[in-house]
């Protein structure tokens, strides 16, 4: 989870509405879309027989998670303007990977709570390693 914190690159507003959104609104309400609903809904599409996707990390995960994930990554381009450069691109890959391990803990507890509560760890993680690094904090120098 640490990756996900140190490298998320997402710049929360620095009060405590913008913090409680990013920390607690935004995990909420993506796990219940990704996880919740549209995981269910390409489990549907698909059905629910087993077909993996070979990913090396986790030894391979169903087309529904996978799928999810794409789904996951793709929208968190949003957060960069929609620009297509490397740091970007890695940006979003760090949230398809994210969008995989949250789709495993979902498929294996059978409920969304645990994406939730990692969700809600991995943005709160960003947002002190952003506020204890943003240059605002930092000491002025002439």
């Amino acid at each position: 989870m640490i990756p996900f914190m140190l490298k998320s690159g997402y710049k929360p507003q620095k009060n405590i509405k913008g913090i409680t959104i990013f920390c607690i609104v935004f995990p909420i309400g993506e796990e219940i879309l990704f996880r919740g609903i549209i995981l269910s809904l390409v489990t549907y599409l698909v059905g629910s027989r087993a077909i993996y996707v070979p990913i090396p990390i986790l030894k391979g995960v169903t087309l529904q998670v996978f799928l999810s994930a794409i789904c996951f990554g793709i929208t968190h381009f949003q957060y960069f303007g929609f620009k297509f450069n490397y740091a970007t691109i890695n940006k979003v890959l760090f949230a398809f990977i994210f969008g995989l391990i949250a789709g495993n803990l979902v498929e294996i507890n059978g409920s969304i709570i645990y994406s939730v509560i990692f969700h809600i760890i991995a943005n709160s993680g960003a947002t002190i390693y952003y506020l204890k690094n943003s240059d605002s904090n930092k000491v002025g120098t002439l």
